[in-house]
């Protein structure tokens, strides 16, 4: 491990097996990796006085912007509030400001970037005209060309219509933004189980002012669960910042751990949560040495195990267990144990799905609704060279007029490679996977996109979005995946 990675280690507080004194150290790698990891200000607090002076003099800028960010996010935290509350509307503040005042005593050492507000499902729209009317719009995203953020009238929910969020933005007169996300549900609160978690409340007091926010065991909760969504992700693993997520429930625990473990045994199998706890217990423990929880309290979250309904959940339990520092600094690493992980899944659990696709397979239909009632179809086939072609039929639906786009996935086992597709725009994303795409002659309707590797068995994915500003995407319609061998 590199020496800069054992400074950042000890910034929240895990214990190196080898303590020396370094008298240089990469400090543009370190100014980096402590903004990327979201602990900057703990990070900063604890190392300034071996730093050079210039390099101060840098941290300590960046210092001031996260806690005069923070400040300004408090300070619009408690007008929506207020107008909430005014407006009689059933709200939550989540992580952020309130979670960060919880653990650390202060409201700018948990570096976030935007206030999430949880709200029950028939207050979306409200919340978001109250909004309205402190000068927030719906944030399409970040314009690369003049980097600036492009604001929309109309909401829409991000991802998949079941999904969460509508994500907001000001620009404040100090020229920085303001983002807020209105949330009907969570990556790591389903909506099944939203109005429990909404009615689990406590009044937290922040510079003397009252904010609802998630009582201390259902913060426990949110918490373990935020840990495994944010920790398990494909976007996570390419990104790699971790750091925060282990600190949170380092800190959080010694100062909470004497909470009710019954209660919380009782809810997380409620909300099938048990393994989400038990994931983030055992990277916990493996990170600081098992000085987190016990050994007794993660054999009786290990009882639940067997109740999980998701099976790729259970491949995840066990992913980064006993090689935590490595899964941190090392991508690469990192990627190909994702990779194995998911592959084992696909093979594993996706195996009523193989389609043996040497002779032509015909047509499949999907049907959904969007602006009327739409029909698709595709096929996939193999090419004499035992590479294979997938067709799309729009089926005269127009759905690029309409704004639609036909996303696919191809996953290449032997490679380990991921190749992502928007069919119409060419947008490739793996380069071991060589692929064409273009349309028919003789009809208009059918987009058709070869894949040029010869290739074992794949992984396929295709589904229709929706674009929703410059970042995001709305799924809409049925889902259509496979696994093939050729």
């Amino acid at each position: 491990m590199k020496k800069e990675d054992r400074l950042l280690l000890e910034a929240i507080d895990v214990e190196n097996e080898v303590a020396e004194v370094e008298e240089e150290y990469d400090w543009e790698y370190l100014f980096s990796m402590a903004k990327l990891n979201k602990i900057f200000i703990p990070f900063y607090l604890k190392n300034r006085m071996l730093m050079p002076e210039n390099v101060r003099e840098k941290f300590l800028k960046q210092y001031h912007k996260y806690k005069e960010y923070a400040e300004q996010q408090k300070t619009e935290m408690i007008k929506i509030t207020k107008l909430f509350n005014k407006e009689k509307i059933t709200y939550l503040v989540i992580k952020g400001i309130p979670l960060s005042q919880i653990i650390y005593d202060r409201i700018d050492y948990r570096q976030s970037t935007d206030i999430d507000i949880l709200v029950s499902e028939e207050d979306m729209d409200l919340a978001f005209e109250m909004l309205k009317q402190l000068g927030y719009g719906f944030n399409m995203g970040i314009e690369c060309e003049t980097n600036e953020v492009q604001l929309g009238v109309r909401p829409m929910l991000y991802y998949a219509t079941d999904y969460f969020e509508y994500p907001c933005v000001k620009v404040m007169d100090t020229g920085m933004y303001s983002f807020v996300e209105i949330k009907k549900a969570s990556s790591a609160i389903t909506v099944k189980y939203i109005r429990d978690f909404i009615g689990n409340s406590v009044i937290f007091s922040i510079d003397g002012y009252c904010v609802k926010t998630l009582s201390i065991e259902y913060t426990c909760l949110h918490l373990f669960a935020n840990f495994y969504e944010n920790i398990k992700s494909n976007k996570a693993v390419k990104k790699g910042s971790f750091l925060r997520e282990f600190y949170d429930i380092y800190s959080f625990m010694r100062k909470n751990a004497d909470m009710d473990w019954e209660m919380l045994l009782y809810k997380a199998k409620k909300y099938n949560m048990s393994h989400k706890v038990l994931f983030a217990m055992n990277l916990c423990n493996e990170l600081y040495r098992k000085k987190v929880f016990s050994d007794d309290l993660i054999k009786r979250f290990e009882k639940n195990i067997g109740e999980i309904t998701d099976k790729e959940d259970i491949q995840f339990i066990y992913q980064w267990t006993g090689d935590v520092k490595q899964n941190i600094f090392n991508k690469e690493f990192r990627i190909r144990q994702y990779n194995k992980v998911y592959e084992d899944f696909l093979l594993h659990y996706v195996k009523k799905k193989r389609l043996d696709i040497k002779k032509n397979t015909k047509w499949k239909k999907m049907n959904f609704h969007y602006e009327g009632e739409i029909e698709f179809q595709y096929r996939i086939y193999h090419n004499f060279d035992k590479s294979f072609s997938i067709e799309i039929d729009d089926c005269n639906n127009n759905l690029y007029q309409k704004k639609c786009n036909i996303y696919i996935e191809i996953l290449h086992f032997g490679k380990k490679n991921i190749c992502e597709i928007i069919v119409g725009e060419n947008y490739f994303f793996g380069n071991e996977i060589d692929c064409e795409c273009y349309k028919e002659k003789k009809n208009d309707n059918i987009w058709k996109i070869r894949v040029l590797n010869e290739m074992e068995k794949f992984y396929l994915k295709l589904e229709i979005r929706i674009k929703v500003g410059t970042e995001g995407f709305c799924r809409i319609g049925p889902q259509a995946e496979n696994i093939f061998y050729v």
